[in-house]
């Protein structure tokens, strides 16, 4: 409700998680490195509006707020993810994984940002594509994946 409480929510999620996943990785290896890293890539990633939404019910806490996290966190994630899976794959035991992080951002931008600010804008700026966004929403899904 206040903004450091959101700050540190954003951040636990989208950093805190891996950082700790990582460590403990690296302090508890596994004998498969590339299971090691995926472990890794997998605590990078933000939760979903599914599993945020949920963990916050039944924790008691608010529905409303975990769909909150979960669409801020995905939107950051597109600048946070490429940055931290270079930083944290070293950690992992299976070795740093070279990724083309500006490339990476670039294409997260165009595929998850770019459709999500056009569908958001015209649905908001023209009252006259609504229903027609509403006809078309399974075809407007489907492009989005």
């Amino acid at each position: 409700k206040t903004p450091m409480a959101i700050a540190y929510g954003v951040t636990a999620i989208l950093f805190l998680t891996g950082v700790v996943g990582t460590t403990l990785n690296a302090l508890v290896p596994l004998p498969v490195p590339d299971l090691s890293l995926g472990i890794s890539i997998f605590m990078c990633m933000p939760c979903t509006i599914i599993s945020s939404t949920a963990l916050a019910q039944q924790a008691g806490g608010s529905f409303a707020l975990g769909v909150m996290f979960s669409l801020i966190c995905t939107i950051t994630s597109v600048f946070t993810v490429p940055w931290m899976l270079v930083l944290f794959s070293g950690l992992s035991g299976a070795g740093r994984v070279a990724l083309p992080v500006a490339a990476l951002t670039k294409s997260l931008v165009i595929a998850v940002l770019l459709p999500l600010a056009l569908g958001k804008g015209l649905a908001t700026s023209h009252a006259s594509a609504r229903p027609w966004i509403r006809q078309h929403k399974p075809q407007l899904a489907v492009m989005n994946v």
